[in-house]
């Protein structure tokens, strides 16, 4: 459960500074390099209120084990879907690499809370 949890708090901090970019648009050219007034930076600083949905579904995963399959869910989506954009378009260098590496990291996490989940439920049935 502390483990499980613990993932949980990585996977909303990995979140946390892409969402910021909602509430402070100027870090769309120090994150991505983007102009937060140009139509791409509109796109990044809408992307940051989505990654602020998607570290609340985190941090309530934390709290609620209920949630933590859906949440698990709506995590994996987000990170593996720029994941595979990423690796579409030839593993471009620059920024983009960072998060593409952030977000591999975030998967391992993904991974590790299955693996948990699974052995837990696999010891249950065995008492």
């Amino acid at each position: 459960e502390l483990f499980t949890r613990g993932c949980f708090v990585f996977l909303a901090l990995l979140h946390l500074v892409p969402a910021f970019v909602f509430f402070q648009p100027t870090l769309a050219g120090r994150l991505y390099d983007v102009a937060p007034d140009s139509i791409a930076g509109l796109l990044i600083v809408h992307r940051g209120a989505l990654f602020g949905v998607v570290c609340l579904m985190a941090v309530w995963a934390i709290f609620d084990p209920a949630v933590r399959l859906l949440a698990l869910c709506g995590i994996t989506i987000s990170i593996a879907s720029f994941v595979f954009v990423y690796w579409q378009q030839g593993l471009p260098a620059g920024a983009l690499r960072a998060i593409a590496l952030a977000d591999i990291a975030g998967l391992c996490v993904v991974a590790l809370i299955i693996g948990a989940q699974l052995k837990s439920r696999m010891a249950g049935s065995l008492l």
